[in-house]
């Protein structure tokens, strides 16, 4: 199975996320997660993101329930809106001192349902 065929991409965003893999190695050369990329991806349990990445989009991860980790690598500049919303089983995230903008509508959205986070 290519596992290219598990990834929308057009122009260097990624559009959506069609695999089954509960561990996914976003490709090299995507530069953006777009909007509800990932969304209620229900299996999906930890997430690379590429050197290549700026930005993750809004919702990009919404509603992956069990998602445990997402390695965001330095070089990304934005997160926007409800990125991580849903993701009650998020343990780690660490945010890279490239990001230079978050997208809110309220300081309590900015994580909402991160419960499993540490403080």
């Amino acid at each position: 199975m290519d596992d290219n065929l598990d990834f929308g991409i057009i122009d260097g965003e990624l559009i959506r996320y069609n695999g089954v893999s509960e561990n996914v190695l976003v490709p090299n050369g995507v530069i953006a997660i777009g909007e509800n990329a990932f969304r209620e991806r229900l299996f999906l349990k930890t997430v690379s993101l590429p050197n290549s990445l700026q930005k993750i989009g809004n919702n990009a991860f919404f509603g992956c329930d069990i998602l445990e980790s997402v390695d965001i690598s330095d070089g990304v500049l934005e997160i926007n809106l409800n990125a991580f919303d849903g993701c009650y089983s998020l343990k780690k995230l660490v945010i890279p001192k490239s990001v230079n903008k978050i997208i809110v509508d309220s300081k309590e959205h900015w994580l909402k349902g991160c419960s499993s986070l540490d403080n």
